[in-house]
């Protein structure tokens, strides 16, 4: 399939609406994106959690020159629920142009949770731009929720834009032993949206903003490649970021030296030479459990 060429959105082809009151407000942002109109419209509302006013609920519709859009990827289109401390509590609310530079989308904001463990909750919306005629008929548009702890770090690339961010892990420990783990996404230039394996090479990382947002230490990192299944990840941390995180180590319910450290890098390593011999000797796919 051709990549498609954006066109770049003058702020002047952004316009942003904002109606309500105490109980709803409406909001309402319109882009061109291939000299083509999409817009959104969200209503955000108070509702009562456990009791207690302590949610939002927000409510979205996306239409392509006044035609409706349809969600391509889930089912449950249309609505986000938020957090509030309590009903006219302050609220993180945000609709903004996805990403800032060149938007393809729109990006809402809301807490995903409260106090000393807060976090942020992201939908990320983008317009499909491919279809045929019948899809001009009923446009289409894709979804994606990100939960993490502090601002998305935009990155332009020659690939796309790396959407980099963290999320917060406790392990074994309490808030004061937690660690906030790195991932990155992508949106490519021909519209896709897809998670991105973190390099090994932590040079080529966004390590300024990540250290401001303390989400580049040694457990993060750790368990980031742990996740990801990546050993290399795993022993580009232990080599550069381990040095006075034994007692953190410890806490969290790591091994606390490096010696136990690269014990579990190195069985990540066998875990996936095992995993690769019986993929080779099971039919396509029959690893993967289809029950969440």
């Amino acid at each position: 399939m051709p990549t498609l060429k954006l066109v770049a959105i003058a702020i002047a082809s952004l316009t942003l609406l904002q109606t309500g009151n105490a109980q709803q407000t409406s909001h309402r942002l319109t882009l061109r994106i291939n000299n083509v109109e999409w817009s959104i419209v969200a209503k955000v509302k108070p509702v009562t959690i456990y009791s207690t006013w302590t949610g939002e609920l927000i409510r979205y519709t996306v239409r392509r020159k006044g035609v409706f859009a349809h969600c391509i990827s889930h089912e449950d289109a249309g609505r986000l629920m938020g957090r509030r401390t309590h009903k006219r509590g302050p609220s993180a609310f945000s609709l903004s142009p996805f990403p800032v530079k060149n938007p393809r989308g729109w990006r809402i904001v809301t807490f995903s949770r409260l106090g000393n463990t807060s976090g942020l909750r992201s939908q990320i919306i983008l317009p499909s731009l491919h279809g045929d005629d019948d899809e001009l008929i009923r446009p289409r548009y894709s979804q994606t929720r990100i939960d993490h702890k502090f601002e998305l770090i935009e990155r332009p690339t020659k690939n796309g834009v790396e959407i980099w961010g963290a999320y917060q892990e406790w392990g074994n420990g309490g808030t004061s032993g937690s660690a906030y783990v790195p991932f990155c996404k992508v949106l490519k230039h021909n519209g896709e949206f897809v998670r991105k394996t973190l390099p090994s090479d932590l040079t080529t990382w966004p390590l300024k903003q990540l250290n401001e947002q303390h989400a580049a230490s040694f457990v993060g990192i750790f368990v980031a490649g742990f996740r990801e299944h990546s050993p290399l990840v795993m022993q580009a941390a232990l080599d550069n970021r381990f040095k006075g995180c034994e007692v953190w180590c410890k806490s969290f319910g790591l091994p606390d030296t490096r010696k136990g450290l690269q014990g579990l890098i190195d069985d990540t390593r066998r875990f996936l030479e095992i995993r690769e011999r019986l993929e080779a000797r099971l039919p396509q796919g029959i690893l993967k459990d289809s029950v969440d």
